[in-house]
C-alpha cells in the first residue's frame, strides 16, 4: 500500500508546490501593480479635481464615493511616488479613504469611525440634528454610516427624542409604520409596517423586537415604556430581522441606544417640565444626568434619574372619582465604561424603572369622550430591571464583543369582571375582579465577531443563548365573599441557542451582495396548576376545588435567511432588492374556565417572508434626501392573541395573510429650514382563514391602519436682542388611518381615522434651553384604541381618546 501511495503523494506535493508558486507570483504582481513609481505634479487645486488629475496621469479607475464628498480643500502633490502613495497623501486630511480592488481599480469611501472610540458623545446634549453622512447606526449589528444602511432604517436623534418627551408611543407620530396601542403606560403593544397579529397582549411573542442597546427586553410582555431620557438615538429597522435577531422580530426591531459615559468631561444636565391638560389634572417631571470621569481616558461613570407624575383626564362614575388614570413613572440608569488598553473596552450598567397607574384610560362612548361607569378600579404596575456587562476588543481579524445581561420584568393588572356576572354563579354579580400577575426573568449571552473596517468584504458571525423563566398567576375573585373562584399558577421555562452570520461583498465598485442566516434551537417547558371553582349560572352553588394539572414540552428548530443586492448608481443614488424571513415560536394555552369555554391546548409556529425593493437618493448639495421602499409580505400560520367569549385570552393560529405596502420619507435640511414628509400605504389581508366563522375575503389584520402620514416643519434662527440666543419653531402632524380590533369585519370596533397636530418653540442660550409645546393642538377626539377591559363584551362601548389639548413648558440646564 505504501508503495502505491508514494508516487501519488509526490505528485500531489509537486502540484501544490507549483500552485503555491503561481499564487505567490500573482500576489507579487498585483502588489507591484500601482506601486510602480511615477512623477506627479499637482499644483494647488481642490482635492476633488486633484483626484481626477492623478487618476488620469496614472491611468487608473477610481469609483465608489464621488470625489466631491471628500472635500474642497486645496492640496499639492509633487515628486516621484506610487499611485497608492499619491492617493494616500491626497486623502490624508480628508474624511475619505481609498481601497485597492484590483489592478488599476480603486474605490473611495468614507472613513469608518475609530474601532475603539475613547471619547464618546459629550455629556452636554447636542440640540442640533446631525447631517445624514454624520449619523452612525448599529441596527445591522455593525457600526455603519446611515448612508450605507438600507433605507428601511429610521434613526431619531437626541433633539427629536427630547422634544417628544416620554416613550415610544410619543415617537410613533414621527415614524409612519410605527404604531402602538393606547391602553396606557406600560401596557401598550408595538407594531411596525402594518403587521399586527392582534391588539391584545397575551401568550404570543411580540412581532417587534425591542432592544435596550444590545439586550432584548420583551418577549410576550407589553412595551415597558422606558422613559427616553439621556438617549443618543432610537433606531428602527423595518421588515423581518430573523437572520440577525431571531425569533420575535418578524416586522422589525426597535433599538434604544443610551448615551455612553464620557471618559474626559465632567458634566451635569438638569431638566424639569410641567404640563397643563384641558379638562385634566396637571403633570410634572424632572430628570438629572451626571457624567463623572474617574480616571481620565480610562474610566467614567454616568448616572441618570427621573421622576414623572402624569395627570389623569378620565372620570369614572362607578367608583365616583375623577381623573382616575393618573400615572407615576420613576427610574434610573447607571453605566460605567472602562478602557484598560487602547484596544479594549468594558462597559456595565443597570436600568431600573417602576410604573404605577391608578387606573386604565378607556372611556365609554355613550357617556361622553372622557367618562365611564365601571364598578372597580383597574390599576397596573410595571416594574423593569436590566443589568448588563459587555467586553469589546479590537483584534487583527475583527472586533470581538461578548455581552451578558439579565432582565427582570414584573407586571400586575386588575380588571373589573362584573360583566361575567350573568355567566357564572356568584352571590354578587357586580363584585367580580380579575387579577393578572406576571414575572419574567431573562438571561441573555451573545458573542459576535465583526470584520474590521469597511473593506470590499465585510462579515460578522455570532452565537446567542438565552434562558427565560416566566411565572404567571391569574385569579378571579368574588370581592364580596373574599373568595377565589378561579386561580391559575403557570410556569414557563424557555431556552434557546442560535448561531448567526452575515457577509457582504462588493462584486464591483457599484454592485454589492449581502447574505445572512440564523439557525436556532428552542426548548419550551410549561406546567400549570388550575383551581377552577367557576360554574355556569344555572347551578345553585359554586363547587370549589376542581383542580387540573397541565404540562407540555416543545422542541423547535428554526432557520431564517436574508439576501440583498445593492446597486450604487452614484454617490447620490442607491437601489436595492431584498428578501428576508422572520419567525416566532409556538406555545401553550392554559387559561380557561373549562365549564364555559374549552380552548385548544397549543398553537403552532408562524413564519413571515418579505420581498422588498427600495432606493435612497440625495441631491448634489446633500440637502434633499428621499428614502422609499415597496414590499410584499407572505405570513403563514399567523399567531394571534384573542379574547374568548368570556373575556379570557387565548392564542390561536388564525390563518395565512399577506401585505403589500409602500413607505417613503422625503427630508430637506437647509441652513434655517428643515422639513420631513413621510407616509405608509399598505393593504394587509387575511388570505386564508382557519376559522370558517371569519370571512377571509373581507377580514384584514386587526389593529392595522392602511394609511399613515406624518409631516414635520422646523425653522431655526437667532434672537439678536437676547445675545444671539437660538430660536426654534416646529410643527408636527401625524395621520393614523382607520383600523379595527378583531378579525370580523362587521363585529370589530373601529379605531383610528384621526390627525394629531403638535406645535412647539424652543430657545437655546449658552447652556440653557426653554421649550414650549402644545400637543394635540386641534383637540382631536377620535378613538385611538378600542379596547380597555376584556370582560366588557360590548366592545362598541369602549373608547380610548387621545390626551386632550395640553401645554407643556420645559427647562433644561447643562454644565
Amino acid at each position: 500500500m505504501s508503495t502505491l501511495c508514494k508516487p501519488i503523494c509526490l505528485s500531489m506535493q509537486n502540484r501544490i508546490r507549483i500552485a503555491s508558486s503561481c499564487i505567490v507570483g500573482l500576489s507579487l504582481w498585483l502588489s507591484a501593480h500601482g506601486a510602480q513609481a511615477a512623477t506627479f505634479r499637482v499644483q494647488a487645486m481642490p482635492l476633488d479635481k486633484a483626484l481626477v488629475v492623478v487618476a488620469g496621469e496614472a491611468r487608473v479607475s477610481i469609483g465608489g464615493l464621488s470625489p466631491a464628498a471628500c472635500g474642497k480643500q486645496r492640496v499639492v502633490l509633487s515628486g516621484e511616488m506610487s499611485v497608492d502613495e499619491a492617493l494616500t497623501h491626497l486623502l490624508s486630511a480628508s474624511p475619505c479613504t481609498v481601497e485597492k480592488l484590483g489592478p488599476g481599480i480603486y474605490r473611495l469611501s468614507l472613513r469608518p469611525p475609530p474601532r475603539r472610540p475613547l471619547h464618546p458623545r459629550p455629556v452636554t446634549p447636542d440640540r442640533s440634528e446631525p447631517a445624514p453622512q454624520d449619523v452612525w447606526v448599529t441596527a445591522s449589528r455593525r457600526v455603519l454610516p446611515l448612508n450605507r444602511v438600507l433605507p428601511a432604517v429610521t434613526v431619531l436623534h437626541t433633539p427629536q427624542i427630547y422634544d417628544q418627551g416620554g416613550g415610544l408611543a410619543d415617537l410613533s407620530r414621527r415614524v409612519p409604520g410605527l404604531t402602538t396601542t393606547n391602553l396606557g403606560s406600560g401596557r401598550n403593544k408595538i407594531m411596525l409596517r402594518g403587521l399586527s397579529d392582534s391588539v391584545y397582549t397575551g401568550r404570543t411573542q411580540s412581532t417587534v423586537g425591542l432592544y435596550l442597546d444590545d439586550t432584548p427586553i420583551t418577549y410576550n410582555a407589553p412595551d415597558p415604556n422606558l422613559r427616553l431620557t439621556d438617549m443618543a438615538r432610537v433606531e428602527i429597522a423595518k421588515g423581518p430581522q430573523g437572520a440577525l435577531y431571531g425569533s420575535g422580530a418578524i416586522s422589525g426591531v426597535v433599538r434604544l441606544v443610551p448615551n455612553r459615559p464620557d471618559l474626559n468631561t465632567v458634566g451635569l444636565i438638569v431638566s424639569t417640565e410641567g404640563m397643563a391638560t384641558e379638562k385634566g389634572a396637571p403633570s410634572a417631571s424632572g430628570a438629572l444626568t451626571v457624567n463623572l470621569p474617574v480616571i481620565e481616558d480610562r474610566l467614567a461613570v454616568r448616572f441618570t434619574a427621573y421622576a414623572e407624575r402624569d395627570g389623569g383626564y378620565i372620570d369614572d362614575l362607578g367608583i365616583g372619582r375623577t381623573r382616575i388614570n393618573r400615572t407615576r413613572r420613576d427610574g434610573y440608569r447607571l453605566s460605567a465604561t472602562w478602557v484598560p488598553a487602547s484596544d479594549w473596552r468594558v462597559s456595565a450598567g443597570v436600568t431600573n424603572q417602576a410604573i404605577n397607574s391608578e387606573n386604565t384610560q378607556y372611556a365609554e362612548g355613550v357617556l361622553g369622550p372622557f367618562r365611564r361607569d365601571v364598578d372597580h378600579a383597574e390599576p397596573h404596575d410595571n416594574d423593569f430591571l436590566q443589568a448588563h456587562l459587555t467586553a469589546e476588543r479590537a483584534l487583527s481579524i475583527g472586533d470581538l464583543k461578548l455581552s451578558a445581561a439579565r432582565v427582570v420584568h414584573s407586571l400586575a393588572s386588575r380588571y373589573d369582571a362584573s360583566d361575567l356576572g350573568p355567566l357564572i354563579d356568584t352571590s354578587d354579580p357586580r363584585g367580580l375582579a380579575y387579577d393578572e400577575a406576571q414575572e419574567i426573568r431573562l438571561d441573555v449571552q451573545e458573542l459576535t465577531l465583526v470584520s474590521p473596517g469597511d473593506g470590499r468584504l465585510r462579515w460578522l458571525v455570532g452565537l446567542f443563548a438565552t434562558r427565560q423563566a416566566e411565572d404567571v398567576e391569574n385569579t378571579l375573585t368574588d370581592l364580596g365573599q373574599a373568595a377565589s373562584l378561579y386561580t391559575e399558577d403557570r410556569k414557563d421555562r424557555l431556552s434557546e441557542v442560535a448561531a448567526f452570520g452575515e457577509i457582504s461583498y462588493d462584486l464591483t465598485p457599484v454592485w454589492s451582495l449581502t447574505a445572512g442566516g440564523r439557525i436556532a434551537r428552542v426548548k419550551h417547558v410549561m406546567d400549570a396548576q388550575i383551581d377552577d371553582g367557576v360554574r355556569p349560572r344555572p347551578l345553585a352553588t359554586p363547587t370549589f376545588g376542581d383542580e387540573r394539572l397541565i404540562d407540555g414540552q416543545r422542541n423547535d428548530r428554526h432557520s431564517s435567511y436574508k439576501l440583498a443586492v445593492t446597486y450604487r448608481a452614484s454617490d447620490r443614488l442607491s437601489l436595492y432588492v431584498q428578501s428576508a424571513e422572520g419567525y416566532r415560536n409556538g406555545g401553550f394555552n392554559s387559561t380557561a374556565f373549562t365549564h364555559l369555554t374549552p380552548v385548544p391546548p397549543t398553537y403552532g409556529d408562524d413564519e413571515l417572508t418579505s420581498y422588498e425593493a427600495g432606493l435612497r437618493w440625495r441631491d448634489a448639495h446633500n440637502r434633499l434626501r428621499l428614502d422609499a421602499a415597496v414590499y410584499q409580505v407572505s405570513w403563514r400560520n399567523i399567531q394571534g392573541d384573542h379574547l374568548q367569549a368570556n373575556g379570557l385570552p387565548v392564542s390561536l393560529n388564525v390563518g395565512d395573510g399577506s401585505n403589500l405596502g409602500l413607505e417613503w420619507s422625503l427630508d430637506y435640511a437647509g441652513a434655517a429650514w428643515r422639513w420631513t414628509v413621510a407616509g405608509l400605504i399598505n393593504r394587509p389581508e387575511l388570505a386564508r382563514a382557519f376559522d370558517p366563522a371569519i370571512a377571509s375575503e373581507d377580514a384584514g389584520l386587526p389593529g392595522t391602519a392602511q394609511n399613515m402620514f406624518s409631516a414635520r416643519l422646523r425653522h431655526e434662527g437667532r434672537l439678536k436682542r437676547f445675545a444671539g440666543a437660538g430660536l426654534g419653531l416646529e410643527a408636527n402632524l401625524g395621520y393614523t388611518g382607520l383600523s379595527r380590533t378583531g378579525l370580523h369585519q362587521d363585529a370589530s370596533a373601529k379605531m383610528g381615522g384621526y390627525m394629531a397636530v403638535d406645535l412647539g418653540a424652543d430657545v437655546t442660550r449658552a447652556h440653557r434651553r426653554w421649550t414650549l409645546q402644545l400637543t394635540n393642538a386641534t383637540n382631536a377626539g377620535k378613538n385611538s384604541f378600542a379596547y380597555g377591559n376584556p370582560f366588557n363584551l360590548d366592545h362598541d362601548r369602549q373608547f380610548t381618546p387621545l390626551r386632550p389639548r395640553s401645554l407643556r413648558l420645559g427647562l433644561s440646564w447643562s454644565y
